[in-house]
């Protein structure tokens, strides 16, 4: 197998690996310079000299035809064919040598225009930019108004309002959510002595946060949700659904008609699902006191979801996500578009069998059960196995609302 020898692109493939490392551009930002840079060399050896000459002064005028490049030479074949003087070690001199042989002249510009900005408006970024300095050209757009938003959080700890009245030319709630990752690396290069309660950016920074709420209906008129509301649904903050009184059993449901439609329970409730956003039902004060069915579609991100509730609120139990329920169901079946491939954790051993199937897709490509096509009648007789049968509501003249809820 002929070798192969180290030429031009093999030293720009070396040089691009340093790039994305961040080692060159890391220099524009004070950081020591790796330069000059030396590679060894992959060069022929005697008997390939002797046997591929030609070859061998085509290589010798490709790597001495690089432009800025230091070739240092070696010796080769002096015992055998006589000496031979062939490139054995390059060096890289400097910066601009290397910036110009991977072209990204327009990288090293911004970069340089980004560190002198910084160097005027808040040098004690420039370090970040340093350790950062690829995604600190990607951000070169964005640049001057992160440096403003930092400007304004160091100034404005603990400000109390919401992340909407800021008022920084160019910058909105969307900007700051899209760049809270880098924003929160930024401010942590100041020193402070603040304590942060949360990782979440308006509560790291003591912005006021939207309060969540649950949708959720009562299954069981004994359960008095707020004061005295019947069977339709309700909107609660989840501060004061944690205050709910009564309630024995939960099932989570993600479709909204089976939320509505759900079977009466004894002493339960139901609460709409929002996907994988799992955390304000793991936030209830009771949640970890009651028995939580989750009932989601059959298919790869039904279980993803249910894995992830069940990360966060452990004895959670699957309902009518099993294989007899997706094969009580074959007229019904259908098509999940873009599959989860993921290794799932928290799957007891028959979700994990079903799962495995479907990622795999071993019943059928791509094979998806939405939970809103299962038979009511099972779904009763499931509840009713679960929880036991609630006398059905009476309907009411109109509810009693209180603080913190509305009826939807």
């Amino acid at each position: 197998m002929t070798r192969k020898w180290t030429g031009y692109v093999e030293i720009v493939a070396d040089l691009r690996k340093r790039w994305e490392s961040g080692q060159i551009l890391a220099e524009v930002a004070g950081a020591p310079s790796i330069f000059p840079y030396r590679l060894r060399m992959t060069r022929p050896s005697a008997e390939e000299l002797s046997s591929r000459f030609e070859d061998v002064r085509s290589w010798v005028r490709e790597v001495n035809s690089i432009p800025g490049l230091t070739v240092v030479s070696r010796t080769v074949g002096a015992r055998t064919i006589g000496r031979n003087e062939i490139p054995g070690e390059v060096s890289i001199p400097n910066l601009d040598i290397a910036v110009s042989l991977l072209e990204e002249r327009s990288a090293h510009v911004a970069l340089h225009a980004l560190v002198v900005e910084t160097q005027q408006r808040m040098p004690s970024l420039v370090p970040w930019i340093a350790a950062h300095p690829l995604k600190a050209v990607s951000l070169t757009n964005q640049w001057s108004r992160l440096l403003s938003v930092v400007a304004w959080l160091n100034a404005n700890p603990q400000p109390g309002i919401y992340i909407r009245q800021i008022d920084i030319p160019g910058v909105d709630t969307k900007f700051i959510e899209q760049h809270a990752d880098v924003l929160v690396s930024l401010v942590d290069m100041f020193p402070s002595d603040r304590v942060y309660s949360s990782d979440e950016f308006a509560r790291r920074f003591g912005f006021r946060v939207l309060p969540q709420t649950l949708r959720l209906r009562s299954l069981d008129p004994a359960v008095l949700l707020a004061l005295g509301l019947d069977d339709r649904p309700i909107a609660l903050t989840v501060e004061d659904a944690s205050s709910l009184t009564g309630i024995g059993r939960v099932f989570i449901t993600e479709n909204y008609v089976n939320f509505l439609s759900f079977p009466p329970a004894a002493q339960s409730v139901v609460i709409f699902g929002e996907g994988l956003d799992v955390g304000k039902v793991a936030s209830l004060s009771w949640i970890a006191q009651v028995p939580v069915h989750y009932w989601g579609d059959i298919d790869t991100w039904g279980f993803v979801i249910l894995d992830r509730l069940r990360s966060v609120v452990p004895h959670t139990e699957s309902m009518l996500m099993d294989h007899e329920t997706l094969h009580a169901h074959k007229l019904q079946w259908g098509f999940e578009p873009t599959q989860s491939r993921r290794d799932l954790l928290h799957l007891n051993t028959a979700e994990r069998e079903l799962y495995d199937d479907l990622r795999d897709n071993r019943i059928r490509p791509n094979l998806r059960f939405e939970q809103e096509l299962t038979s009511f009648t099972l779904v009763e007789q499931t509840v009713q196995r679960l929880a036991g049968s609630a006398a059905p509501v009476p309907n009411a003249a109109g509810p009693t609302s209180s603080p913190g809820s509305m009826v939807l």
